[in-house]
């Protein structure tokens, strides 16, 4: 059922029924590539930890050539 042909009795039951919506839509894989939005994201949570790190390991090499 499409969601403009639905009634919701609160703002919760619609925002349950939108999640739904977006969660399966990131779940499709991209036109013309094998992976989807939620692979990409999954990936991408992974980064932040590796590039903070790096970051850390020049600013305390940086320290240590004063």
């Amino acid at each position: 059922m499409d969601m403009e042909d639905m009634v919701f009795d609160s703002l919760d039951d619609l925002n349950c029924v939108q999640m739904e919506e977006v969660n399966a839509e990131n779940r499709k894989p991209f036109e013309g590539l094998t992976y989807s939005r939620y692979i990409s994201l999954q990936q991408k949570k992974k980064r932040p930890s590796y590039i903070f790190r790096l970051a850390v390991l020049n600013i305390l090499n940086e320290r240590l050539l004063k």
